[in-house]
């Protein structure tokens, strides 16, 4: 997905405004609204009484211009996340390829940057699937052009960068067990670390004996395949914390601990999931 940001304001023309745009709006009780609403649509030549405020979700088209609104119930980055989710899902459904996305901001509050980034991370990952080995993907929206003013610029980008890595996670637990084995993720890890900058140090079977790290070495008698101790550092120059901040993730690529415990019929498609 071909994901951008331009620079917009209500009351400007969007660089092309012929593709489809997506408003997200606030609750309707925001003071202003209806005024700020007038303005925005103003350069489309598009009167609010052709495309009304309203709780529900609305189409609008004329020949020239598609659009569809969502109001949000209520003014929180949770339900700012929802109405991305739900405006892009509709998009897909409708068969837009190619569309515009806008979140109005209440008039006369400031920038805030939990809901920039929200909603550029939403972007990404609502239209998520895992569609590596389909034979036949199905169709989705390949392009969205963020509409944003310059001051959100650095909020989006930070959230476009949790959303892609959100995704890659998200593939590497889709990956059938057979393919994603201990080393294949020490692999990936290793090529993610080369491309974004950290280093990466991978522990073979031998280290890890070696560090007499028992647990792990139990865990992988059910295997035939070697274990991995993935070590990822990064190093900033002038980092702004002087203690170290530490993550400790589980990297069982498929763990069937407690299976006397567990559902089976419900639970084996799930036991790739601890990664």
């Amino acid at each position: 997905m071909d994901v951008r940001l331009e620079p917009w304001q209500p009351g400007q023309l969007p660089q092309n405004p012929h593709v489809p745009l997506l408003w997200i709006l606030p609750p309707l009780q925001t003071p202003d609204l209806a005024s700020w609403w007038e303005r925005a649509l103003h350069p489309f030549g598009v009167q609010p009484a052709q495309f009304p405020l309203s709780e529900r979700l609305r189409f609008y088209a004329d020949g020239r211009y598609q659009a569809l609104q969502v109001t949000l119930p209520h003014y929180t980055v949770e339900h700012l996340r929802r109405g991305v989710y739900y405006a892009l899902r509709k998009a897909e459904e409708v068969g837009w390829p190619e569309v515009q996305l806008i979140w109005l901001q209440p008039p006369g509050t400031a920038d805030e940057e939990d809901f920039w980034q929200a909603l550029a991370e939403m972007t990404l990952m609502s239209l998520y699937r895992f569609t590596k080995y389909a034979t036949e993907p199905p169709k989705t929206v390949e392009k969205i052009t963020i509409l944003a003013p310059e001051s959100a610029k650095s909020s989006i980008e930070r959230g476009l960068i949790i959303g892609e890595s959100v995704n890659m996670a998200r593939d590497w637990v889709n990956e059938p067990p057979n393919v994603l084995t201990a080393e294949e993720l020490a692999r990936r890890i290793a090529a993610t670390g080369q491309e974004a900058g950290f280093s990466v140090e991978i522990w073979d079977k031998a280290r890890i004996q070696a560090e007499k790290m028992g647990g792990l070495l139990a865990v992988n008698r059910g295997s035939l395949n070697p274990p991995t101790f993935t070590l990822a550092e990064y190093r900033p120059e002038n980092p702004v914390n002087r203690q170290p901040i530490v993550l400790v993730g589980k990297g069982l690529v498929f763990d069937t601990g407690g299976l006397s415990l567990k559902p089976t019929p419900d639970s084996m498609d799930y036991m790739k999931c601890d990664m």
